[in-house]
Order: structure tokens, then sequence, then C-alpha cells
């Protein structure tokens, strides 16, 4: 037995030797790539998760001073008044903007908190928050893996500077979804487990996740010389700052979106009422989530937020309440958002609150072009106060 066993280590040391020369062997005589730099136009500057090309990048030196918005389904829109878009045509400033559907207060949590080091009291952070969270239970399980780097779990599990009761909130809600938490099942466990029975494999589930990565990084002649030198180095594009006439734009705007609806009494668009909404409303929303899931991830986010001494601005969005018969059943939830704004010295604009303008959705829970030009003058207002 011993000397099968010897036999093994021998083996395995071998060949990690016949690796390392050839690692050495292929970075000393290949001629690495030139790097290059990748310019990004800022009406581009949207990115569906952290795996898109420039997030990651982006994202590092946004936070500390300029602003940011995190959204989910609505932002993937085509309107020319989407803020990453609007913000760089014409105003000059862009406004990277992360997430698409299913991104919501659980992943944008574990994103900052992975980057605590990155916010500061410079910092300006926007949230687009969609009612309909409110009603399915929090974020979808599978949705953490597209959204959240593997290694983000692990990192800020280890992260001294981050106060045990905010990592006890993503406790929380890993407890809460379960084992349905899809490709996070290790790193889950660092936060559900407790320490004792997590200490045996902690150690290399750091070094699989963080120390090893960081090792071939640091030591790898071929990664040196291809990878390194070939990874991209993201920037905007710069365009000169504009005045923009919003009270005229304003209307004007409001009053295309009207025309484009007067076929229907909900303000839904002609076409889109004549291709999937004719006859099928009007409707009732569904009951708000009674475990308060998506609530509870909001609350943890702004409790970080504060932590970190982030200004932030929150917008509600509106529901179609010519559409939602029963759109009422929502007051508490809106009226708890506000709570947790308030306790944490949040911004919030509550374009759910009565009374609905109906140009400010395209159908029943999307923004029109006015819907999002109104959303950009409220941008535009809270990144202007000193």
């Amino acid at each position: 037995m011993i000397k099968f066993l010897s036999t093994q280590v021998l083996a395995v040391i071998s060949a990690g030797l016949c690796i390392v020369l050839l690692d050495r062997a292929v970075g000393f005589c290949a001629s690495p790539p030139v790097g290059r730099t990748v310019y990004i136009q800022p009406e581009d500057l949207f990115f569906r998760n952290m795996r898109w090309p420039g997030a990651v990048e982006i994202l590092q030196n946004y936070l500390p001073a300029k602003p940011v918005l995190f959204g989910s389904s609505e932002i993937t829109g085509s309107s020319s008044y989407m803020p990453y878009r609007f913000f760089a045509s014409k105003l000059g400033r862009p406004l990277p903007s992360f997430g698409r559907e299913g991104n919501q207060s659980l992943a944008n949590l574990i994103n900052l908190m992975q980057r605590h080091d990155r916010l500061t009291t410079d910092s300006r952070l926007v949230f687009m928050l969609s009612p309909l969270w409110f009603t399915e239970g929090g974020i979808e399980p599978g949705a953490l893996f597209e959204f959240v780097q593997p290694e983000a779990l692990v990192q800020i599990h280890y992260d001294g500077k981050i106060p045990v009761a905010l990592k006890a909130r993503i406790s929380e809600s890993f407890r809460r979804l379960g084992n349905q938490i899809n490709g996070l099942v290790l790193q889950k466990v660092l936060f559900v487990t407790p320490e004792w029975v997590t200490r045996p494999f902690a150690a290399l589930l750091r070094f699989l996740t963080i120390g090893g990565p960081g090792l071939v990084r640091s030591h790898s002649a071929i990664h040196a010389r291809w990878y390194g030198a070939a990874e991209a180095n993201f920037l905007p594009v710069t365009v000169p700052a504009v005045s923009y006439e919003w009270n005229s734009q304003l209307k004007a705007v409001r009053n295309a979106v009207r025309d484009a609806g007067n076929n229907n009494d909900y303000g839904i668009d002609n076409q889109m009422w004549n291709s999937h909404f004719k006859g099928t409303v009007p409707r009732e929303a569904n009951i708000p989530d009674k475990d308060r899931n998506e609530l509870r991830d909001l609350r943890a986010l702004a409790e970080f937020l504060k932590f970190k001494k982030v200004r932030a601005l929150f917008i509600l969005q509106p529901l179609n309440r010519a559409v939602y018969k029963n759109s009422q059943i929502f007051d508490p939830v809106e009226d708890e958002i506000a709570d947790i704004m308030c306790e944490n010295g949040m911004t919030l604009v509550d374009l759910a609150r009565p009374p609905y303008e109906k140009e400010l959705l395209s159908d029943t829970m999307h923004a029109s072009d006015y819907g999002w030009l109104k959303m950009n003058w409220e941008i535009q207002k809270w990144l202007e106060r000193p």
C-alpha cells in the first residue's frame, strides 16, 4: 500500500514539474501579442452581467466617484431614452448600466459587497426597482450564478472589513433559497453552515477560487506573456457636455406617447394593444409575497450602502393602474420601501404612487419614452445635488 502511494505521489510531482517546465519554455519562446485598448462608445455602456466584456473593469473604475446604474429587464429595451444612451448622447455624461432580466437586490448587494473597497462617499449609485419583484419571492435562485462571480462569496466571507451583521444578511437569504442555488453550492455552504463544520474544506475552497487562480496569474510565464499582454483596457469615449431643455422636451415627448396610445383607455401603445393586449385587460395583479423576501434583500442592500456612506437613488417604477384594478394591494409594500429608504438615508423616487400618469408606460409595466425621460430628469436632478 505504501509503495503504491509513493508511486502515485511521484507521478503527481513529475507531472507538475513537466507542466512548469513546459510553461516556462513556451512562455520564453513565444512572442506576446500587443496589449489592446477597447474604446466603448458611452451609449454602449450597458453590461448584462459581470461576465460581459469590460464589465468588471468599467465597474471598478466608475464606482469610486462616477454614477453607475443597476437595473433589470427594463434597461434592455431599444428606446433612445434608455439612461445609458440618453445621458451620453444628450448630456455628455456616461452612465454605465448593469443588469438584465433576473437581476435584483441580492445580486446587487453581493456585487457591491465584493467591491466594497471601491465605494467611497463620492460614489453615486442608481437602482431601478420593479413592483413585480415584490410579488415573486425575491431573486430567482439560478440567476445568482449569472450575475455574481464565482469567487465573490468566498471573498466576502473572508473579508474582515465587512461587518458580520451585514454578512449575516446574505446568510439569511441563502437559507431562504436553500438548495435551489445553482453553481454556487460550495460557496453557499460558507454562509449557511457553522464555521467549525466548514473549516475542513474552507481553506481548499479559498485556494481553488482565489489563491490558485491568483498563483497562476502571478507566476505563469504563459499567462504573463500571452494573456496578460492581450487583456484589453476598456475605456469609454469622452463626449462634450451639453445643456438640455427638460420642460419643453418632457411636454413634447408626453404628447407623442399619448398620441401613440390613443386607440385604448389604458395608455398602451397602439401597436402593442392590437398585437398583445386587446381583450386581455383589465386584469388583477398578483398578491405581494407574504414572506417579504425581496423586501429583506432590499433592506440589506440599503443597510450596506449606509455602512459605506454611499449616496444612492432608488427609482420605484409604476404599474399601469388603469390595467391593474387591484393595484392598491401594493400600497403597503410601497410604504415599507419608503421606510427602508428613510431609515438608511437613501433617496427614493416613487413613480408608483397615485396620481398615476398613464403616459409613463407603453404597456402594463414597461416605461415609455416619456417614462424614461422623466426618470432621467430625476436622476439628473439628484446627480446635481451637492
